[in-house]
């Protein structure tokens, strides 16, 4: 009698391809793990630039052009602080600004502190009425 072998796969082939499977998922799983917390880093920040645009573009208007420090909140709740100063101009800005005289440039420096711990600065000038 001849014996008969089976067609089928044995057990250690079965282990050997479920660690490899194992292992694989593994990679991927960690690889799309760092790919959302990596999004949610940059939503986040897109975010904190977006709120700088906004107080930038009140300054002059519901925020003042004048030198010191204002502390604010932003919708999100993430605390932000607004440095302005004078900025001092080679020759005084006249050859720079248009109408000589008539304007101060502000130097604006922006600091906004996430939930997260991040911080984001960001610096702009301003010009502002003289007084």
């Amino acid at each position: 009698m001849r014996a008969r072998r089976s067609k089928g796969f044995t057990l250690v082939e079965v282990l050997v391809a479920f660690t490899i499977l194992a292992l694989t998922l593994l990679v991927v799983f960690r690889a799309i793990g760092g790919s959302l917390s990596q999004e949610r880093i940059i939503v986040a920040t897109a975010n904190r630039v977006l709120e700088a645009k906004s107080i930038f573009d009140r300054l002059g208007h519901d925020i003042p052009l004048a030198e010191g420090t204002i502390d604010g909140q932003s919708v999100a709740g993430e605390k932000w602080t607004l440095q302005l100063a004078k900025l001092d101009l080679p020759d005084g800005g006249q050859t720079r600004i248009t109408r000589p005289g008539q304007f101060i440039a502000y130097d604006a420096f922006l600091t906004i502190t996430g939930s997260d711990g991040r911080i984001l600065e960001l610096r702009t000038v301003r010009l502002g009425p003289r007084q």
